[in-house]
């Protein structure tokens, strides 16, 4: 069997061949694959940044180099441009601190002028610099108001407050210190009011009074008086007709200080002065009062009838230290 075994000998060193093949390809494959050097990656330097003094602000990475750093390189790489190192941010100037801004110069307070009364003067408080203003108020020696205006010819002042009201006071009044040349001068004020009428009395028909009784009897005598230290006051009266004749049942009306303390009716017949009353020469008398007070008062008396004096009236005071006690007077009928 010559020919079968040439046949596998054939087929061996075909299979042989074929297994050589195949290994010089997969080793050539090999040495064409064999790796190549790795790039070398160029480092991306990263941005600077200048702190500020005061707010210091961080200079942020581009986006490029950030994205640069986190994609690892590939075979793509090799073919580019290496990357530009990016360029240095400027550092940031500091920021000047705001400037306090400096309040402004406060006003040097000024004294408040015033005014007072000068001395022995009350003086009013008018609502308008004149006379015609009604008076709201009245300020005495002593007491003080703050002048806050003034007219333009300084004859009325401005003052703060009367019970809480502003008013006018007269200059020629008062007396001022303080720097009042600096006070406003106020010329806007309502004008004074209208006078108020005074309303006439209506007449009525009321009838008049009776006129008094005529004087039935004249002075014909007195008043005399004369001293005497008792306690008491004595009046001694005559009233009498011609030629000298006594008239009985008059009636003598006696006032102290306006009030009526006694009457006295006339006798019809004569009697004499006490003997202790010193008229020079003892008179006739019909009609004796005495009251005991020499208090200071003043009296009067008159020959009346009912509340009205017939006769003109007397009159004479009494004090502790005038001994003048002892009255005489005499009237005659017309």
């Amino acid at each position: 069997m010559p020919g079968r075994r040439n046949l596998i000998i054939l087929w061996t060193v075909g299979v042989a061949a074929l297994l050589v093949m195949t290994t010089a390809c997969s080793v050539g494959s090999l040495i064409a694959r064999a790796p190549t050097a790795m790039p070398t990656t160029t480092k991306t330097l990263r941005p600077t940044f200048t702190p500020t003094p005061l707010l210091p602000t961080a200079t942020l990475v581009p986006p490029t180099a950030a994205r640069a750093q986190a994609v690892p390189p590939t075979a793509r790489s090799v073919a580019q441009q290496p990357t530009q190192p990016p360029t240095a941010t400027k550092p940031a100037q500091p920021t000047q601190p705001p400037q306090p801004t400096q309040p402004p110069d406060s006003p040097t307070p000024q004294a408040t002028p015033f005014l007072s009364p000068k001395p022995g003067n009350n003086v009013n408080v008018r609502s308008g610099p004149g006379e015609t203003y009604p008076i709201i108020g009245r300020l005495l020696p002593g007491q003080t108001l703050a002048i806050v205006g003034r007219t333009a010819m300084n004859d009325w002042w401005q003052v703060c407050c009367l019970n809480g009201v502003t008013g006018w006071m007269v200059a020629r009044l008062v007396d001022t210190q303080g720097p009042v040349n600096d006070t406003p001068i106020i010329s806007d004020f309502p004008p004074p009011p209208a006078p108020t009428a005074t309303p006439r009395p209506v007449a009525t028909n009321t009838p008049a009074p009776p006129p008094p009784p005529p004087l039935k009897y004249q002075r014909a005598e007195g008043p005399i008086f004369t001293p005497n230290t008792n306690p008491l006051v004595t009046v001694w009266v005559k009233v009498f007709a011609r030629p000298n004749e006594p008239l009985g049942g008059r009636e003598v009306k006696f006032m102290r200080n306006g009030a009526e303390v006694g009457r006295v009716r006339s006798a019809d017949q004569f009697g004499k002065t006490n003997p202790s009353a010193d008229f020079g020469l003892f008179k006739d008398q019909n009609v004796k009062f005495e009251y005991n007070d020499v208090s200071n008062a003043n009296w009067s008396f008159c020959v009346a009838e009912g509340a009205n004096c017939v006769s003109p009236e007397v009159t004479f005071s009494t004090a502790p230290s005038n001994t003048n006690r002892i009255i005489y007077a005499a009237f005659q009928q017309n």
